[in-house]
């Protein structure tokens, strides 16, 4: 019975880092989600970690994206995601570094190469983190 907990544990996990891996490594941030729907007309915004999940695992989604306070978590971020930065690149006010992670599924390709997580980083301190690509505003 142990043997048969177990395996169902590790599969649950499995799944989960699947569908919501960007999600569950992002939870220390205590941040602000959207989730970017190709079978909606508009993107969902403002979510809590739990309702972005649901988003992921219900919905076919382009996009999700975190928004949080505090340019000190964007190392622990890359780190947790064990991103590679590939390029990056200055708009007045904001830095936008793209990343490739080998715990992210989707990648898009860019003039950096194939690239599956976007931060952008204010010079306020705002953070927004994006895979595979940042959507929308920032």
């Amino acid at each position: 019975m142990k043997k048969i907990f177990l395996t169902l544990l590790a599969i649950i996990c499995v799944l989960l880092l699947a569908a919501g891996g960007f999600i569950i490594a992002t939870l220390f941030t205590d941040g602000v989600y959207s989730v970017y729907l190709d079978t909606a007309p508009e993107e969902e915004y403002n979510l809590n970690a739990f309702d972005a999940y649901l988003k992921t695992v219900f919905y076919s989604e382009d996009g999700i994206s975190v928004r949080f306070e505090g340019k000190e978590k964007v190392d622990k971020l890359v780190s947790v995601l064990k991103a590679e930065e590939v390029g990056s690149e200055t708009f007045s006010d904001i830095t936008v570094k793209s990343y490739r992670s080998p715990l992210i599924r989707r990648t898009r390709k860019t003039a950096f190469g194939e690239v599956n997580l976007q931060i952008a980083v204010k010079q306020d301190g705002t953070v927004t983190a994006g895979t595979p690509l940042l959507l929308g505003s920032y």
